[in-house]
């Protein structure tokens, strides 16, 4: 949350899981809010209130968003999933990893582009105030601006593209045989393989450095990893090592050949960027090292 007051007075706002039976029928009827996932409803209802200035950042939920305004008014600022490199979403290990890097001076005024990465689109800005339901699907980005005190209430349901994503995530991709340097170079064969296999452009990786990690810059201490000097040879031996993870690269290409569907707008490559950013973060540090001494990109 930002923003500023002449005063100096601090902001009020609440966000949690509270409902009552005075506000229950402010918003009705919730039934068709809950989104079944598997014949399971998992739903719950969020309630959301503060003072006229606070403003959410720049973020993306998981979840089917249902979003009621009970009173007052506010004022969103939409962005599709494709505009995720412009937006330069914080990296995996982050603890506003959902959440941009892109700070508004003022409400939908970015401060700066990269003009390596893709520009960012024309945003959806939708104001809403007393009685009105705003749909906000999975993965889309918004910035949410209160204009007047308000409350709001959301009724958010587990999304397939959100079970999808865990059960990636929560692969078992056991690089244990692998020791030092060596795994960073498995890491990286397999990260090769893996996109190679689902057909995702070479820029990729170049705009996964220059989105979540814009500040990084060549090592000069990094000279000794086995991924700038190994030989085609070597990395062939590391690739034939790397045969049992066949079945999980499968498995992704399979996930993603099934669901083409519901990963259509930037969510696919989005997903694969939390998912190579966990990799990126497990073989070469926090500050997206292995991106930036084991590949090599041309501007």
């Amino acid at each position: 949350m930002f923003g500023s007051r002449p005063s100096g007075a601090p902001f009020r706002y609440w966000a949690g899981e509270l409902w009552t039976d005075e506000l229950d029928g402010d918003v009705a009827p919730q039934a068709a809010l809950h989104v079944p996932l598997d014949g399971e409803t998992l739903s719950r209802g969020v309630v959301w209130t503060g003072d006229a200035g606070v403003t959410a950042s720049m973020h993306h939920d998981r979840s089917y968003n249902f979003f009621t305004q009970v009173s007052g008014k506010k004022r969103f600022l939409i962005y599709p999933p494709s505009a995720h490199w412009a937006l330069h979403v914080n990296p995996s290990f982050h603890p506003s990893r959902r959440q941009t890097g892109m700070h508004a001076e003022s409400f939908g005024r970015f401060v700066k582009e990269n003009r390596n990465l893709p520009p960012l689109p024309a945003p959806i800005i939708v104001n809403v105030e007393k009685g009105d339901l705003l749909y906000i699907p999975p993965f889309y980005f918004h910035e949410v601006e209160t204009i007047t005190q308000s409350v709001s209430y959301s009724i958010v349901s587990p999304s397939r593209e959100e079970f999808l994503l865990s059960s990636l995530t929560n692969l078992q991709i056991d690089f244990g045989k692998y020791v030092g340097e060596e795994r960073k170079l498995a890491i990286v064969v397999f990260i090769d393989e893996l996109l190679s296999t689902l057909d995702i452009p070479s820029s990729f990786l170049y705009h996964l450095m220059l989105s979540r990690y814009p500040n990084s810059s060549k090592s000069s201490t990094t000279a000794h990893l086995p991924c700038l000097v190994a030989t085609s040879d070597e990395r062939a031996q590391i690739g034939a090592s790397l045969s049992h993870f066949d079945e999980t690269i499968a498995l992704f290409r399979r996930i993603f050949a099934e669901n083409d569907k519901i990963f259509q707008n930037g969510k696919k490559q989005l997903v694969l960027a939390d998912v190579v950013d966990q990799l990126v973060l497990f073989g070469g540090g926090e500050q997206g090292d292995l991106l930036r001494d084991c590949w090599t990109f041309e501007e």
